[in-house]
């Protein structure tokens, strides 16, 4: 059931021509497009609910049921792409190796010597990055003991927190139907 209707919000932002992902826990998904843009919306059962601006304070502004008759129905789609580019939406962060050029981010990370005597390290890559949802997040993982101890082993490394970079959903054109 849940993976029916993920399927469906996969279908969704890809008739409305967003370059998107859907990230998150399964049974709450989160929909972000481009490089780390949060849209402001959520999902319950099989209705699509976008918000006026980001929760907690957001309010319901419009609902699309996920059925394969609404997603693919150019007329919705329009007045829900409307409604997403009236909202607020909300910036994620990622992790940057610092003074890369070109940039860098955290992607994972690569463990050697599994067991008791197990070493992880960061693996970095200006595609499929990590991203956090909010600043805290970012910074606690800056901090936390992997990258902490590989910045100390490799002085020379340092991670800083970034805000990903915002997107005009005006600049994503609507797929022509054949």
């Amino acid at each position: 059931m849940v993976r029916r209707r993920n399927d469906r919000i996969r279908i969704l932002f890809e008739n409305l021509g967003y370059e998107f992902k859907v990230l998150g826990n399964i049974h709450k998904p989160v929909v972000i497009v481009g490089d780390g843009l949060m849209l402001s919306l959520y999902i319950q059962n099989f209705y699509l609910h976008v918000l006026d601006e980001p929760k907690p304070n957001g309010k319901v502004i419009h609902t699309i049921k996920l059925n394969f008759q609404s997603i693919n129905d150019m007329d919705l789609l329009m007045e829900l792409r409307s409604h997403l580019i009236k909202s607020k939406h909300k910036l994620c962060y990622k992790l940057k190796l610092a003074n890369t050029d070109p940039a860098y981010y955290l992607a994972g990370y690569n463990k050697l010597n599994v067991g008791p005597n197990e070493i992880q390290y960061p693996v970095m890559s200006n595609q499929g990055y990590k991203i956090y949802f909010d600043k805290d997040k970012a910074e606690s993982v800056r901090d936390g003991k992997v990258l902490t101890e590989y910045s100390a082993k490799y002085p020379h490394v340092k991670f800083e927190v970034v805000q990903c970079e915002g997107h005009d959903l005006n600049d994503y054109v609507l797929p022509t139907s054949n």
